[in-house]
């Protein structure tokens, strides 16, 4: 496998084109950000963030929640990450590819690149939702840049081990509610920071939540939880600059049957994991944990593995239904979802926060609702996104964001491009 030199100067980089994207990676974006939507928004009505556990369970849907909770739990929680970590690796990959084909100056337009997403990053950090990825994209981008040189087969050993390893080295760290709310006599009480919440938001005191939001970073600072999720993040990042390197998701239709036997195996596998750690984790069925070194063993495997697998899993099903005649148009739909992906990660904080707190229009209903009332907001709002991005698209060639990020990453040289309409999917 050829190892990737980059060019030490260059007086210009050409921006990609619209013809030139891989439409199979835009499905891939468009699925993930649709699990993440998933995700995020039946979590930030869970306890201990926007809700107290007395107002969850005296909700008429609480059984029906419960239910919703277990399942994304399982099926998507983290998964969905996991695949967009999969796929800027990869994108990782392609951009420093191409920026050495035409003689540009890799690590200088890539760290503007990382520059500009950590500034958007840290805005909607502390002003939109403090839950953001964009942030920990930009840091890990850093450690994924520091492995360009090495050989391919050290790129993929080296994200094996920091799977393997990383819950080993953050495990002796505080919890996030003692790191945060140590400084008063409400510790006892884990139900304050979350009344507090809601108090600005019933308040619409904006400024009261860009502080709530800051206390809640710093506290992920102190508990090791944001360090830790910037590690777990660069191991993903390494996969999928080392699937980058081999080349196989540039030619799908090629590696059909390979992507189908992947999801065979791998989704069987890693749900049966999944599972398993769920119901030990929730006492289910007892500890498993103390049954002995073995059983201790194979628990943790589980846990390290579960999710790349489904993950891993979901990527080969959906490239391999790709390529298939009924499937591939139905797919295609999220091409725009994923030509915009970080326009539109954006704007479901944005609506998330229009549903939750009560700043200017918002409907202020953190602790009036469950998860499977923002499930069905959350998918009708998906559904909307997916006609935005088709329509605007058709009129422009990126993102509104995706824009403003090439631009920075260009420093001025991203002229507008010619190329508006997208390109049939690349096989």
């Amino acid at each position: 496998m050829r190892r990737l030199e980059f060019c030490s100067a260059a007086p210009r980089a050409i921006p990609l084109l619209v013809a030139q994207r891989n439409h199979g990676l835009d499905v891939l974006r468009g699925l993930a950000i649709l699990g993440v939507l998933i995700a995020n928004y039946t979590e930030m009505v869970s306890y201990g963030v926007v809700a107290t556990e007395g107002q969850l369970m005296a909700m008429p849907t609480a059984d029906l929640d419960a239910v919703i909770d277990s399942f994304v739990a399982i099926f998507v929680t983290d998964k969905a990450s996991a695949t967009l970590s999969f796929l800027f690796g990869v994108g990782f990959f392609l951009f420093c590819q191409r920026l050495e084909e035409t003689g540009a100056t890799v690590t200088r337009i890539y760290m503007q690149r990382l520059g500009a997403l950590l500034a958007l990053g840290l805005a909607h950090l502390f002003l939109v939702w403090t839950w953001d990825i964009l942030t920990v994209y930009a840091l890990a981008g850093i450690l994924l840049l520091l492995t360009r040189r090495m050989k391919t087969w050290m790129v993929l050993a080296l994200a094996l081990s920091v799977l393997a390893f990383e819950q080993q080295l953050f495990s002796g760290h505080m919890t996030t509610a003692d790191a945060a709310w140590s400084v008063s006599q409400a510790d006892v009480d884990y139900d304050y920071p979350v009344r507090r919440l809601q108090a600005y938001s019933q308040a619409g005191d904006y400024l009261a939540l860009v502080r709530y939001f800051g206390q809640d970073t710093f506290a992920t600072f102190l508990d090791g939880s944001f360090l830790s999720g910037v590690v777990h993040v660069t191991a993903f990042m390494l996969l999928g600059a080392f699937i980058g390197r081999i080349g196989i998701l540039m030619q799908p239709s090629r590696y059909r049957k390979m992507f189908g036997r992947g999801a065979m195996l791998a989704l069987p596998l890693g749900v049966f994991m999944e599972v398993w750690v769920y119901l030990i984790a929730n006492g289910e069925i007892g500890s498993g944990i103390s049954s002995g070194p073995i059983i201790n063993e194979v628990f943790h495997i589980s846990v390290v593995a579960s999710t790349p697998l489904m993950a891993m899993g979901y990527m080969c099903c959906a490239l391999y239904l790709l390529q298939n005649r009924v499937f591939s148009p139905v797919l295609q739909v999220f091409v725009p979802v994923g030509r915009m992906a970080l326009s539109n990660y954006v704007a479901q904080s944005f609506f998330a926060g229009f549903i939750l707190f009560g700043v200017g229009p918002g409907l202020g209903l953190a602790g009036q609702v469950g998860s499977s009332f923002m499930l069905m907001i959350g998918l009708c709002f998906f559904a909307f996104q997916i006609g935005v991005s088709h329509v605007w698209l058709r009129h422009f060639s990126h993102g509104p964001l995706e824009w403003a990020w090439r631009k920075a990453t260009y420093a001025g040289q991203n002229p507008r491009p010619i190329d508006l309409k997208p390109a049939p999917m690349t096989a």
